[in-house]
């Protein structure tokens, strides 16, 4: 536990001189024998050992049938490996100060952050001084789980417990029947945790082909964030993590989802007094020039559906607006929940929201405070330095520059109210979206 404080102390200190450091911060990318992509950033002003390892295109490895395979794979990790018990790598982890995670708490509010259906995550920190005993623990727990009958029971408890909590909650459900139909016959639109029927299919075998396939070399990115020099760094990589073996089988290619077409309606009936609601539609991915702007039209209308709806109409107990990308396609969704007698006016009031800020007038003051408010937002995710890990290794995977954090904000001060007002009108279509809504309304007719 005290070096566990410690992680975070040295954490909190090593951001001070955030700016300075910026001039002497290197990189080192390279891809191994084995296929394992592997990038370096030495930030002399860290004094924490931050790891991310990106497993690509998680859903799409999924049969039919093992839907959430992967997450359980995650779960399973640290519940022991070849010659180690669960009790025995937790001893390990707590001796060098690490920490891991493999899955977001689904008891934290907002936690799902770094949970997507297109990648897996494995975050892992420790303190410089362990640096090289943390690349040894960690490459055994990723490359050697043995998946125990047991634990493997006590998983799939603790899995059905969280589907069983999810079930109950009105977002989670519109969350999961929004996806479903926006992504219909896509990898993507499966859930992260899959279901009761394929989570209590999984046994050891299946669990040990899974992870032989997935975290095959060519199929992970591992980034890594620390003061130490980048060639000492991949040195214990090459040595820990160069000798996983191949596995024979590409990453499958993920095309890209047609947008929808008209509006198309779900809705599942719930007895809750609280209704759900998600609207949205395909854009853009995060390679195309108009992301930038759209990214900040989606802020501003965010804004305004918690000022409008929220503050002065008193309509939503939350609601807000997102957009996410990747390379070549992306996401946005605006959601909000309700009374049920508001559903009407709720829906009209977002849709609403969205044509006035195609018309209106952005002034300069309100697009500086979307953009003041996303650099700051990500300042702060990025003060620690396995979230930077993370954010490399999705750089990397969406097939952008792996340092695209560094140039974030050039990127949004490029954007004029023009530039949001032509994204606004081109992608945020109030003819064309998938609208999903859970609770005590009528079904569609």
């Amino acid at each position: 536990m005290k070096k566990a404080l410690y992680i975070l102390l040295i954490a909190l200190i090593g951001t001070s001189s955030f700016v300075t450091a910026q001039d002497s911060i290197r990189y080192h990318k390279e891809t191994l024998p084995n296929g394992l992509t592997v990038i370096v950033k030495q930030n002399p002003d860290s004094r924490v050992f931050g790891v991310d390892i990106l497993g690509k295109n998680r859903c799409a490895w999924e049969n039919p049938g093992q839907e959430g395979i992967t997450d359980f794979v995650n779960r399973m990790l640290t519940r022991g490996t070849k010659d180690m018990n669960a009790e025995q790598i937790q001893a390990a982890l707590d001796d060098i100060g690490a920490q891991i995670t493999t899955n977001d708490d689904p008891h934290l509010p907002y936690d799902d952050r770094y949970t997507w259906r297109a990648f897996s995550f494995i975050k892992f920190q420790t303190i410089d001084e362990y640096a090289e005993d943390g690349i040894k623990l960690l490459s055994k727990i990723v490359s050697e789980p043995s998946f125990p009958p047991e634990e493997i029971e006590l998983t799939k408890k603790q899995v059905m417990g969280i589907l069983g909590m999810e079930s109950s909650s009105t977002n989670q459900v519109c969350r999961n029947l929004f996806y479903g139909a926006l992504l219909k016959d896509h990898p993507f639109g499966q859930t992260v945790l899959g279901n009761r029927a394929s989570v209590g299919t999984f046994n050891q075998a299946d669990l040990l082909l899974h992870h032989k396939k997935y975290y095959n070399p060519s199929n992970m990115v591992l980034a890594i964030v620390s003061n130490i020099e980048p060639a000492t760094v991949m040195k214990w990589v090459k040595k820990r993590f160069g000798k996983i073996p191949p596995y024979p089988a590409k990453s499958p290619v993920i095309a890209i989802p047609p947008k929808v077409s008209g509006v198309v309606e779900v809705n599942k009936p719930m007895e809750k007094e609280q209704i759900y609601i998600y609207l949205g539609n395909i854009v853009c991915g995060y390679k195309s020039p108009d992301a930038p702007a759209l990214t900040l039209a989606v802020e501003i209308l965010s804004s305004r559906l918690q000022l409008n709806l929220r503050e002065i109409q008193g309509l939503a107990y939350s609601v807000g607006a997102d957009v996410a990308y990747l390379g070549d396609f992306g996401w946005w969704v605006a959601a909000m929940g309700t009374g049920a007698a508001n559903f009407d006016t709720a829906k009209a009031g977002i849709l609403a929201e969205i044509e006035k800020l195609k018309t209106d007038t952005i002034s300069q003051a309100e697009l500086d405070k979307a953009r003041n408010s996303m650099w700051g937002s990500s300042l702060m995710r990025n003060l620690s330095g396995v979230n930077q890990a993370y954010n490399m290794a999705y750089y990397e995977f969406i097939g952008v520059p792996y340092n695209s954090d560094s140039r974030a904000l050039e990127r949004l001060n490029k954007v004029t109210i023009a530039d949001v007002q032509a994204a606004a009108n081109k992608y945020l279509d109030t003819a064309n979206y998938v609208l999903a809504y859970v609770g005590k309304v009528a079904e569609p007719k």
